[in-house]
């Protein structure tokens, strides 16, 4: 990274991180600076320009355990990713549980992945995928490349129950 002297005469880098989102790279042909993402993409590990969206993908294991990971997208990996969950968006299938990758019916082999989305300056986007076993394992694989996330079913981080018996009596059942 090119050096600049400060007024005391200590070297400090040219380039600072804004706000852990954006850095300035400077062109040798003048002082032009362009905003590239400070974080690599998960999937690529390119840093593209502009921000990144954020994927948050979790699912649970045969012991009811969660494994949840945290990923960071460019456009050009997000697209791929969600046109292989719509590959079978085309079919015609009468049954309510179709993997969305395979078009076949999950409903035997159901093995559900969860994400949401956030891409940047846009709302918030969830899926609730009824993947079968062969699709969603690939589908974990792909998404395990990410930033593994604490378990929040074992951490005890949930607000405190309130007692159920009083909560529901007033209902008018």
């Amino acid at each position: 990274m090119p050096q600049r002297k400060s007024r005391k005469g200590t070297k400090t880098p040219r380039c600072q991180p804004q706000r852990g989102v954006f850095v300035g790279v400077e062109v040798t042909f003048g002082k032009v600076y362009a905003e590239v993402s400070f974080l690599p993409c998960t999937f690529c590990g390119q840093r593209d320009r502009g921000k990144l969206a954020g994927i948050y993908a979790y699912w649970y294991e045969p012991d009811e355990s969660r494994t949840a990971y945290k990923c960071r997208s460019c456009v050009a990996c997000l697209m791929d990713l969600l046109g292989s969950l719509k590959a079978s968006a085309s079919s015609e299938s009468s049954s309510v549980c179709v993997c969305p990758m395979c078009g076949e019916d999950a409903s035997t082999n159901l093995s559900g992945v969860f994400l949401t989305i956030y891409p940047p300056k846009q709302p918030e986007r969830e899926y609730a995928l009824t993947t079968d076993t062969s699709c969603a394992n690939s589908l974990r694989a792909r998404l395990s490349v990410g930033e593994r996330l604490p378990d929040r079913n074992s951490a005890g981080a949930a607000a405190p129950a309130l007692n159920s018996s009083s909560a529901w009596s007033d209902i008018p059942w």
